[in-house]
């Protein structure tokens, strides 16, 4: 599923009319394309440790830090942010380097407005793969009831588990649609208070609540709903296990 959720990109690149051309351009292809820009990978590492970046897309020939000493040093910081190399001036060596350093892909400048559209298409591409892994990750295998990784704005990204037995849904069940719409009007209160809770750096990661949730027949059902606040690169949101509440 496409995600509308913002792509942060990093484009490092020493000469000012290629850095702002390429951003311009970039930040045309995408609506959800953040594009923030550094003069080398000395300041470019500084960024992608400050967190929040999603892809990075770099330079080779750079001062005080080029770009594969860059790409050696993302991959110390987080082994799989997507990292593509753009180049005019590389060798079948530095190639070579970066293959050997897991680089994402690298490019030679050719025809700029043709190579932006195909590395737009593959930063996406990139994003969204490890969006996806990253939630699967904090999905749990073989657990009672139903887990579902929810984001921050309340939207269900991804459900598993026993949604038939639960609720009556097979599948998916609302993937796409917001968490709050089938919960008991009186009970979105108590939902509220615990994403304040849980986003709160002094509150608790973890909160368990009862509440009522509409089922496939339209009809409220009690649930015993655990959640937990789930920050990483990619995936900033909740996974929250439900069951039905004991008689």
């Amino acid at each position: 599923m496409k995600q509308d959720r913002p792509i942060n990109i990093l484009y490092a690149e020493d000469y000012p009319s290629q850095r702002d051309l390429v951003e311009e351009l970039l930040s045309a292809k995408d609506p959800r394309f953040n594009v923030e820009t550094v003069e080398n990978g000395e300041e470019g590492i500084e960024k992608v440790k400050e967190g929040g970046i999603d892809a990075v897309l770099s330079d080779y020939e750079m001062p005080k830090m080029h770009g594969i000493q860059f790409l050696e040093q993302v991959r110390e910081h987080d082994p799989k942010m997507p990292f593509h190399l753009y180049t005019g001036k590389g060798t079948e060596e530095v190639a070579e380097e970066a293959t050997s350093l897991d680089v994402t892909d690298y490019w030679r400048k050719d025809n700029l407005h043709d190579d932006i559209s195909l590395i737009s298409e593959a930063i996406v591409s990139d994003v969204e793969s490890r969006y996806s892994a990253e939630i699967n990750e904090v999905m749990l295998e073989n657990v009672p009831g139903i887990i579902s990784a929810i984001s921050t704005d309340g939207q269900i990204v991804k459900t598993r588990g026993e949604t038939e037995r639960v609720l009556g849904y097979e599948g998916g069940y609302r993937e796409g649609e917001t968490l709050m719409d089938h919960i008991h009007p009186e009970d979105r209160q108590v939902i509220n208070e615990s994403i304040e809770e849980l986003l709160s750096p002094e509150g608790s990661n973890r909160r368990s609540v009862s509440i009522r949730y509409k089922d496939s027949d339209g009809d409220y059902i009690p649930l015993e709903v655990t959640g937990n606040y789930r920050p990483s690169m990619n995936f900033d949101g909740f996974v929250i296990h439900a069951e039905l509440a004991a008689e």
